[in-house]
């Protein structure tokens, strides 16, 4: 057994929140670079990133960070084989057209991977380190 997951749920997001969704993935890594509570983390923000530095002229984040720029970029992304496995994991306001800049995002997620624990001693306090970098974003 390879432990267990849990999904990371967001509320409404626009390029004004990307900071943040930054910090948590980024705090989140850090759990999981310590080796003993997170084996993996599949997010669309990672996958995102990774396009935008593979196949646009953007060289950080904070470039498309804008109120023009996320809405396209991120519909590139959900239709490119980068990111199309993504796609359910947004709401959006309205559908979702390919070449188009996306519609407000109500609703997101990622998916975060658990190290199989022995027993509460372990669980909880895992459980409360991941809670506490969630919180703090």
């Amino acid at each position: 057994d390879n432990g267990w997951s849990a999904d990371v749920y967001s509320g409404e997001l626009s390029y004004k929140d990307l900071e943040e969704i930054d910090d948590l993935v980024n705090g989140l890594t850090d759990i999981k670079d310590n080796g003993h509570i997170l084996r993996d983390i599949d997010s669309w923000w990672s996958k995102l990133k990774e396009y935008a530095n593979d196949k646009t002229e953007f060289t950080s984040w904070q470039q498309f960070a804008t109120e023009k720029d996320f809405p396209v970029i991120l519909s590139d992304f959900l239709f490119s084989s980068y990111g199309s496995k993504y796609k359910s994991h947004f709401k959006f306001e309205d559908n979702l057209v390919c070449n188009e800049g996306a519609p407000a995002i109500i609703a997101s997620k990622f998916q975060i991977h658990y190290f199989k624990f022995s027993g509460p001693e372990t669980h909880i306090p895992a459980r409360a380190a991941v809670t506490q970098v969630i919180e703090t974003v």
